[in-house]
């Protein structure tokens, strides 16, 4: 939406196609100033940490302490981040205000969010800059945070110093290449195959056709190609990310 194109109000159907030639992505939309983004993410993991700290029936002495630095890891580079303790004792139920400083940067976060909300409101002040009111989306995903904010999108990975050195010896397993198969997209009932084993198909035919919520969805080819297997047959349920058929 920021785009000049947009704001002009020259559209058409195929704006996206022509502004995203090779298709859209969150690449194609970085975070305006991720630091904020960071500050955030920093501040929501340490009050899930205190919060487990403060775990009824422990043994007088024994304690955890949670750490006021931390390695906060994104799309391969890692931060340095300090985290104010807190200025009391009393476990609250979230995030009320916080000092962060990333990489020698002070950030100052002032919010009411709490445990399970799916959205943080804050006014952030990063250095002597203005007070800015945002709203970021966080959703905990394994060890790590997805944030969204004005449609970008960020991963982050929040680790103690010894979990972030232990982070880098880990070898990385990329996903597996399922270009080369037609997936449905949803739950649903197989229609009907409009191929078959052997054909040769080009960029747009129709493949199948998957009912949905009493919706038929025509699966279309996304380049030529060559059936080598069909998998399934008209009349089968399908699960989401069934393999309806897999090309040469």
């Amino acid at each position: 939406m920021s785009k000049k194109r947009f704001e002009e109000g020259r559209l058409t159907t195929n704006f996206i196609a022509e502004e995203y030639p090779d298709g859209f992505s969150d690449k194609d939309l970085p975070p305006d100033d991720p630091t904020k983004l960071l500050a955030i993410a920093s501040l929501v993991h340490v009050a899930y940490a205190r919060r487990a700290a403060a775990i009824s029936g422990q043994i007088p002495g024994h304690g955890r302490a949670v750490p006021d630095t931390w390695a906060v890891v994104t799309g391969g580079t890692s931060h340095t981040v300090e985290v104010a303790p807190p200025t009391d004792n009393v476990v609250v139920h979230g995030v009320a205000t916080g000092t962060v400083k990333i990489d020698k940067t002070n950030v100052h976060v002032a919010t009411d969010w709490t445990f399970g909300d799916p959205l943080l409101k804050a006014d952030v002040t990063l250095g002597k800059a203005a007070k800015q009111s945002i709203v970021v989306q966080v959703d905990r995903r394994g060890v790590g945070y997805r944030l969204f904010h004005s449609g970008a999108q960020m991963d982050v990975m929040v680790f103690t110093a010894r979990q972030a050195e232990l982070h880098k010896l880990m070898p990385f397993k990329p996903p597996p290449d399922l270009s080369r198969f037609l997936l449905s997209p949803m739950p649903g009932l197989l229609v009907s195959i409009a191929v078959t084993e052997g054909q040769e198909v080009k960029a747009g035919e129709t493949l199948a056709i998957v009912e949905a919520m009493k919706m038929e969805n025509v699966l279309k080819a996304e380049r030529d190609g060559t059936v080598k297997k069909i998998s399934e047959q008209a009349g089968a349920s399908l699960a989401v990310d069934q393999v309806i058929l897999e090309f040469a």
